[in-house]
């Protein structure tokens, strides 16, 4: 509903509907309104005048003791409700659109408004709101593993990241859906021949561990995944293609979680070795080699990691040849990270 705030509008006027709510008859005939109270057989009139049925500010002598209370009540609940829907509207757009039940709890704390607790009357939906306010739902269900290693890869990219010392600034991830194995390749560019070259690679890892892939599963992005040649190659392999649809990330939930715990992981090592940017692939290769080796769900006990391993980043002395050096040379040297 749309209504008008007018300070210069000096008369009240009164709901048709507010009259009905208290048991009074309205009957409009021949440029009069007839408001009746049946219950004490009075009735109040009203003439048309532009437009508007004007009621008497006086009562005349048939007018019922008994109805003007009633309309004065109407009239200041009316009045009284426009201004307390008001009031949580202005409030409600200056605390930066907040939801009208803890504006109400504002308002009725006694702080701001000094006002006495009592019901306030919620102006109805904001169109700002509603435009701004909106999220898409997800639903969300649980899906069952694949009983067969391999059998089903989830993949995803990750990018565009700062320059390693080798250039890198992707890496892409396959991951096994029955054990959550997974394997990070580094890539220079996303394009279509480079990222096929690296699943071409991973094709071959698996073979020869004896596995065969049969679902590929990753999100719709066209550069990587969603071109001829990668096709092409799926479908020489026999691989059923299985992208997400468009901009629905979570149905790639697999992929995009394993990326944002390598990120995690990578990140902490790097910031608590005070590792400079262009080693994050040395990083995320060592996370997700200890992320493999940690408790989770895919593991049994017997699996997790038990030997001792060093804070990364770990100093490692580089062997030199003497026959090159000479044979009173040093015959090793340490790395020096800039």
């Amino acid at each position: 509903m749309e209504a008008f705030f007018v300070p210069e509008f000096r008369i009240s006027l009164l709901s048709v509907s507010q009259l009905d709510s208290y048991s009074l008859t309205v009957i409009f005939k021949d440029g009069t309104c007839s408001v009746i109270d049946h219950h004490s057989n009075n009735h109040l009139s009203a003439t048309l005048d532009q437009g508007l049925y004007i009621v008497p500010r006086l009562a005349s002598a048939h007018t019922s003791s008994t109805i003007l209370p009633q309309l004065r009540s109407i009239r200041e609940s009316s009045t009284t409700n426009i201004r307390k829907s008001d009031l949580i509207n202005v409030w409600h757009r200056q605390l930066v659109h907040l939801n009208y039940a803890d504006v109400k709890l504002i308002l009725d704390s006694d702080k701001m408004t000094k006002t006495t607790r009592t019901l306030w009357i919620t102006p109805g939906l904001c169109q700002t709101c509603v435009e701004t306010k909106q999220q898409q739902y997800v639903i969300r269900t649980k899906s069952s593993r694949s009983s067969m290693p391999f059998e089903i890869i989830h993949s995803d990219l990750c990018g565009h990241i700062n320059h390693s010392i080798r250039g890198s600034q992707f890496y892409i991830i396959y991951i096994d859906d029955c054990s959550r194995y997974t394997e990070v390749y580094f890539l220079i560019t996303k394009m279509a021949d480079e990222i096929s070259a690296k699943f071409l690679m991973y094709q071959a890892w698996v073979k020869t561990r004896g596995f065969q892939i049969k679902w590929f599963r990753c999100d719709n992005g066209s550069r990587e995944y969603n071109n001829s040649l990668f096709l092409g190659i799926l479908r020489e392999s026999g691989i059923t293609y299985e992208p997400s649809p468009p901009y629905t990330q979570h149905k790639n939930g697999v992929a995009e979680r394993m990326i944002r715990t390598l990120n995690t992981k990578a990140r902490s090592m790097m910031k608590d070795g005070n590792v400079p940017i262009r080693f994050w692939p040395e990083a995320i290769r060592t996370a997700c080699y200890l992320h493999q080796r940690s408790p989770t769900s895919s593991l049994s006990v017997e699996d997790y990691i038990r030997k001792k391993l060093k804070i990364y980043p770990c100093t490692l002395v580089t062997p030199v040849c003497v026959q090159c050096s000479g044979s009173f040379s040093s015959s090793g040297k340490l790395p020096k990270l800039r």
